[in-house]
Formats: C-alpha cells, sequence, structure tokens
C-alpha cells in the first residue's frame, strides 16, 4: 500500500486547470458587503471556512475505509492549498492551515447545533489558487477530498468550484479560489453540498438538545421572520414560558419582570391561555380556541410529541400548537394578534420558563426543551 507521502507527492500535481467551469456572481456595494459580513460574524478583509462532517456521505467515507477504522474518529481538519507559484504543494501541515472545532451557533444563520464543524478565518489572498480540505483523526493520518484517484471524494465530481488538470497519465481534481466567495466558505467534505439537511428531533441527543436551549436563553429571537419553539413529550408534562421585554425588573420576583407573551397551559381546565404584562399590570388574560392541543393528560409515560411555534411577524405574533416535533402539517394556528402594549420583536429581551401551574396533571420541572430560527 501507498504511504501518505507518497500519495501526496502524486496526487497533488500542479498545473493550470482545463475543465470548463461555470459561476455566477453578486455585485454589492461595499456597505452591503459590510453588513453581510457583520451579520455572519465576520471581520472585512478577512474570509471564513467552513467545513462540515456530520452528514458526509457513505461514498466519502468509502473512498478511504481505514481512516474510519473501529477505534478511530475524526478529531481535526486542515486546509490544503497549492498556491501560485508556489513550491508547496497540498502539505497537510502546513502552518497556520489548522481549523478550529466549532460547538456552538454561529451568530444565528444557521440554527441546527451541529456537530463535526470546523471553522479557520484567514485574510482574503492566502488561498489564491488550487485547494481543499483534509480530515485528521485520532491515529494522526490525514484524509484528503481533493487530487486523484478513487481514494480521493472528489475525483469525478462536477462541483461548481472544481477544476480539472489532465497529464499524460493522470487526472486531478481541485477545487478552485477563483470560483469560490470571498466573504464566507463553506462546504460538507468531499462534497458539492454547502450545509447539512436538517435533522429530525429524534436525532439530537441529550446533550445537543440542551446546547439548542442554552442558545436560545443566550441569543433569544427578536427580529421579523424569527421563531421560537418549545417542544416535549406529553407525559413530562408543558412548561409555562415567558417571553421578556424590559422594564420592572425586581431583585426578588423573578417573574416581576415585563412579559410580551405570558404562556400558560392547564391541562386540568382543559385550556391555555396567554397574557402579556407591562409594570405590574396584566393586558388580560387570551384562551387558545378549542379543547388542550398537547396530547393525553396525567399520563407520565406519554410519548405523544407536543410542540409550540411562535412567528414573529411585523405586526402580529402568530402562535402554533403542533402534534409533532418535525411535521409542520400537525400544526394549528391559535393566535395571530398584534404585539401588546404597542412593543414589537425588537423589543425582546429573553426568555424564561417555569414551573406548571397546580391546575395543571403532570407539572413541568420548566426545563423544557428549545430552539430558534434566525432570519
Amino acid at each position: 500500500s501507498r504511504g501518505w507521502t507518497t500519495v501526496t507527492l502524486r496526487r497533488f500535481a500542479a498545473g493550470a486547470a482545463v475543465a470548463a467551469v461555470a459561476t455566477l456572481g453578486v455585485l454589492s456595494s461595499p456597505e452591503a458587503t459590510r453588513r453581510v459580513q457583520s451579520a455572519l460574524g465576520l471581520t472585512p478583509g478577512q474570509t471564513r471556512y467552513i467545513l462540515r462532517t456530520r452528514c458526509m456521505s457513505d461514498y466519502v467515507k468509502a473512498a478511504n475505509p481505514g481512516f474510519f477504522r473501529e477505534g478511530t474518529s475524526v478529531t481535526g481538519a486542515r486546509l490544503v492549498r497549492h498556491n501560485l507559484g508556489s513550491p508547496s504543494f497540498f502539505l497537510a501541515d502546513e502552518a497556520g492551515m489548522e481549523m478550529t472545532p466549532v460547538t456552538i451557533d454561529m451568530t444565528g444563520y444557521e440554527w441546527d447545533w451541529e456537530e463535526g464543524r470546523f471553522l479557520i478565518d484567514l485574510p482574503t489572498g492566502t488561498l489564491d489558487n488550487e485547494w481543499g480540505f483534509a480530515l485528521v483523526n485520532s491515529a494522526g493520518e490525514y484524509f484528503y477530498e481533493v487530487g486523484s484517484g478513487a481514494d480521493a471524494p472528489l475525483w469525478g465530481q462536477t462541483c461548481r468550484d472544481l477544476v480539472r488538470y489532465d497529464s499524460p497519465t493522470d487526472q486531478w481534481f481541485n477545487r478552485l479560489m477563483s470560483l469560490e466567495a470571498t466573504d464566507k466558505i463553506e462546504y460538507v467534505f468531499g462534497s458539492c453540498d454547502n450545509t447539512c439537511p436538517e435533522r429530525n428531533f429524534m436525532d439530537w441527543s441529550d446533550s445537543q438538545r440542551a446546547l439548542a436551549t442554552q442558545q436560545v436563553l443566550e441569543n433569544t429571537p427578536n427580529e421579523v421572520g424569527a421563531e421560537f419553539t418549545m417542544y416535549g413529550y406529553a407525559g413530562d408534562g408543558v412548561c409555562q414560558f415567558d417571553i421578556l421585554v424590559p422594564g420592572h425588573e425586581s431583585a426578588t420576583d423573578t417573574y416581576a419582570q415585563n412579559r410580551l407573551m405570558h404562556f400558560a397551559p392547564a391541562d386540568r381546565r382543559d385550556y391555555v391561555h396567554t397574557n402579556a404584562k407591562k409594570d405590574g399590570a396584566w393586558e388580560g388574560e387570551q384562551t387558545w380556541p378549542g379543547a388542550w392541543p398537547f396530547g393525553p393528560k396525567n399520563d407520565p409515560s406519554s410519548k405523544f410529541e407536543w410542540r409550540v411555534k411562535i412567528l414573529l411577524k411585523e405586526t402580529t405574533m402568530e402562535t402554533f400548537a403542533c402534534s409533532s416535533w418535525t411535521d409542520d402539517s400537525t400544526c394549528e394556528v391559535k393566535s395571530d394578534r398584534p404585539y401588546p402594549f404597542g412593543w414589537s420583536p425588537s423589543d425582546i429581551s429573553g426568555v424564561q420558563t417555569a414551573m406548571g401551574y397546580e391546575e395543571n396533571y403532570l407539572r413541568s420541572d420548566g426545563q423544557c426543551d428549545s430552539y430558534a430560527k434566525y432570519p
């Protein structure tokens, strides 16, 4: 079998790309570009590279099964490059090319907490020619997505950013910087795809749910078009929760502050009502139409899925009750009311969950899971 040094030297021969390529471009003003970069958490003059590995296909893994053998795991990722005029070809251990694992939501432009992501920010132009990603496993081995041969999963692919170099005896497929964006470059390893599909909630681990919930608490959505969702099983009870706005805080009463929405489920009384509070005064209860929408009552063993979804619109806040974590066809609009007290989405400062009322058969512990989608 070939050693990694031999593979590296053979697979990444230099040369001009001869494959026909096409690209789409968007022109924008410097100020528009700056706003986009700011929204993505980018620094002007920097290019962000994001690599995703969670949804690597079986085809990609089959290109190098030994890399994924039992007892090993992916521990890192690196950029590999051949810059114009450089004698250096795709060195996986090149200084300054190591990517950082990402374990948090990146400023809201993706909502799904996702393991297996890596990131690096570099001055724009650091890479100027052929390039790609390489994974590192716990045995210290490298797996290149670009190059030649069956062990390069991008070989023979038709991604919009790929170029092919032909020699008398071989072909190489590499990504090309002139076909990439200059602010954010994002791919699934060994793939043309930029992102992984959203996952079914059933595939989320407890730690992932907890992290997504924590992100909502730390970065509560407060923009038009954002969604806030709380979900759980009927057998665990249904949380109260509050959407908060600044004002009327108290050092001794956690629940004294102003609330754009106080969500209060009461299954013993067979209803859900909401309310709002400003400076100690309640707006008045609003009761959802219909009976209790969240599955069996007083059955701690129930795995009936319930979900509350709130959509922040321009002038109204739309609420839904759903009987599935993932199937929006089960969602029923329960209210679509103007924001109380003249508030708007931008006034929202946070959310909090609370113990269930005595009117609930199963009092939630206040730890219901939640997530947010940001526009």
